[in-house]
């Protein structure tokens, strides 16, 4: 039950690290069909 709390830690910025990944890929994306 205390390890919980942790888990949900560390799962913050990995989550945060994923949605940076899904925006960069969208502007990649992006640029690739502006060529």
């Amino acid at each position: 039950m205390i390890q919980q709390p942790n888990i949900k830690k560390s799962l913050r910025p990995f989550s945060s690290v994923k949605i940076s990944a899904l925006s960069q890929s969208a502007s990649l994306n992006h640029f690739k069909q502006a060529y």
